[in-house]
């Protein structure tokens, strides 16, 4: 008989263990197909944003250019007298060194983008 115990033992043992094997196979495959999802879910909000801030950059760009283009071309006043070299220059100058802050407010994009 306690050749049929022992028998029963092991099976009962490795019984266990196939259970406890699966269950925790199990509870690995969740916890990763959550992350995964969490993964996939930033990986779409990043690319979001990395396009937004493209966006916005082309944007500025083609604004900074064309402010460049019309502080160039020569400007007359009510009067007809045409504006000083020096306020052409001093207004070039500005928008190149142009702070971020008044970028930001003016159109309304985040002032934290690293670009």
């Amino acid at each position: 008989m306690s050749t049929v115990t022992f028998i029963m033992a092991a099976f009962a043992f490795a019984a266990g263990l196939v259970v406890q094997w699966s269950i925790l196979r199990t509870m690995y495959r969740a916890t990763l197909a959550k992350q995964c999802a969490r993964h996939k879910e930033s990986q779409r909000t990043m690319n979001d944003r990395l396009v937004q801030a493209r966006r916005q950059v082309n944007h500025l760009q083609h604004d900074l250019a064309a402010a460049r283009l019309q502080s160039k071309r020569p400007r007359t006043d009510d009067v007809g007298q045409s504006l000083d070299n020096s306020a052409h220059a001093k207004q070039a100058q500005s928008l190149d060194e142009g702070s971020p802050q008044n970028r930001s407010q003016k159109h309304g994009y985040a002032d934290s983008l690293l670009f």
